[in-house]
């Protein structure tokens, strides 16, 4: 079994590394200079989990790939590379090749489905950060959830688990995916938060005004989802998004530890996509699916709204991480409502 894993990021980065480095064979495809460095001197991956440098194949187009009867497509691009990657991938491998999306949003197995006809999903539970070309970090987390899509668990999902583990991972396998990407779909609204006022995963729980901010999101959006009739399954060792809830709103909720090296400090994607100005961010695959999916059901969603215009308006002016303050959001809020 070979894992050709398509967007050598963050994600794709640390999974690549920790295949290689468990004796796996991969193969990176990125179009970014990031593989022309992993070339010439390796991809060095540090963290949590290890510190080392892997030799491990790269190309820039998946054209390079010659193709072999066990590959396993690994889909590691945000959301909104999705369509284009897709037919580039057919152009290589035939329908029936197996393909995961290692990927955040609940669009990309149903466009996947377009192109091939096994399709899985996989919920990525892992602090990854892209730091310099050739270089990714881990930060914490190592928990992979994957089963067929839309539904089931077969032969392939259970195989590529064991590699998966071989890897160092942990590995779950779900009979309804669907409804555990829903849930990985809610955690993952707070990354707009914590872009815009520029906290980490590390210090956003720390923050009370913060942690009611996510509370008040996370509520709003349930009530979309349970108007839409939509189930939500929960991530092994996670809480159900109700219980999350109500965390959050405890005075005495844990605290927790920030490293006192911000390089260090977990930053969530889309944190990452303002800081870089890579012009782009999935907030429409995230809040805005939610306020979407709001007005077909007519469930209001102010918060959504708001986040998905602040971070669209930061995008469009190249603005880092941190504009604006929590105070500031819900003044904002109160005059838009």
């Amino acid at each position: 079994m070979r894992f050709v894993i398509i967007g050598a990021g963050a994600v794709g980065g640390v999974l690549g590394a920790h295949l290689f480095h468990g004796g796996e064979d991969v193969v990176l495809v990125d179009p970014a200079e990031h593989i022309e460095t992993i070339r010439r001197q390796g991809l060095h991956l540090k963290g949590r989990y290890g510190d080392f440098v892997v030799h491990i194949p790269a190309v820039r187009d998946i054209a390079e790939v010659t193709p072999q009867a066990e590959d396993i497509l690994c889909l590691a691009v945000k959301q909104y590379h999705t369509a284009e990657a897709l037919p580039q991938l057919r152009r290589v491998y035939d329908a029936g090749t197996p393909l995961f999306c290692f990927q955040n949003t609940v669009e990309n197995e149903e466009m996947a489905l377009q192109h091939f006809q096994r399709v899985y999903g996989v919920v990525v539970r892992m602090g990854a950060k892209f730091v310099t070309p050739g270089e990714v970090s881990h930060l914490g987390g190592n928990s992979l959830t994957i089963g067929r899509y839309p539904g089931g668990i077969d032969e392939t999902v259970e195989t590529v688990a064991t590699h998966l583990r071989n890897g160092g991972f942990q590995v779950h396998l779900h009979p309804e995916i669907v409804g555990v990407k829903w849930y990985k779909l809610f955690l993952n609204l707070s990354n707009s938060i914590h872009a815009i006022f520029g906290l980490s995963s590390a210090e956003s729980p720390n923050d009370p005004e913060c942690r009611k901010l996510r509370a008040d999101l996370l509520e709003e959006s349930l009530a979309v989802v349970k108007a839409a009739g939509i189930p939500l399954h929960h991530v092994e060792g996670e809480p159900p998004i109700e219980t999350l809830i109500q965390q959050l709103r405890q005075d005495d909720f844990p605290v927790r530890e920030v490293p006192a090296d911000p390089a260090e400090r977990p930053y969530p994607s889309m944190w990452q996509d303002l800081y870089w100005q890579r012009g782009k961010t999935e907030v429409q695959a995230l809040n805005g699916k939610i306020a979407a999916l709001g007005r077909r059901v007519q469930v209001p969603t102010p918060i959504n709204d708001l986040l998905v215009r602040l971070v669209e308006e930061m995008v469009s002016k190249g603005e880092k991480p941190g504009k604006y303050t929590i105070a500031q959001f819900r003044d904002m809020l109160s005059s838009a409502t």
